[in-house]
């Protein structure tokens, strides 16, 4: 095989796996939910992507630099919403009940508690 001939099939595999992530980035940014991703699967992608990224500036292959520096850029945006909604989850259960009166009566509601 030609050297073009590898280059072309890499570069080829790096346009659909980088393109890829984009759909998922755009389905959970518009929508705004991650409760059914992995929190440990992306932050291994992420990690492991940008391993391959560092991997690829060593030893000068443009092909995965340019699709793992793009294709980082979706993960890292879900990944960000993931942990925002983590650490919003957390905090809002906490202030819930002073938020509204509303919010204690559908709290109370929900546990069953007597008198609400």
């Amino acid at each position: 095989m030609t050297p073009s001939f590898v280059e072309f099939v890499g570069s080829g595999a790096a346009c659909l796996t980088t393109a890829a992530f984009f759909p998922q980035a755009i389905k959970t940014i518009r929508e705004r939910k991650t409760d059914g991703l992995s929190l440990s699967m992306y932050l291994m992608l992420v990690l492991g992507v940008a391993m391959w990224l560092t991997y690829g500036i060593f030893i000068g292959s443009w092909p995965l630099i340019i699709a793992n520096a793009v294709s980082i850029l979706p993960q890292l945006a879900i990944l960000f919403l993931m942990l925002v909604q983590i650490w919003n989850g957390r905090f809002a259960a906490k202030s819930l009940p002073l938020a509204s009166p509303e919010a204690l009566i559908a709290v109370r509601k929900d546990s069953g508690a007597v008198g609400a």
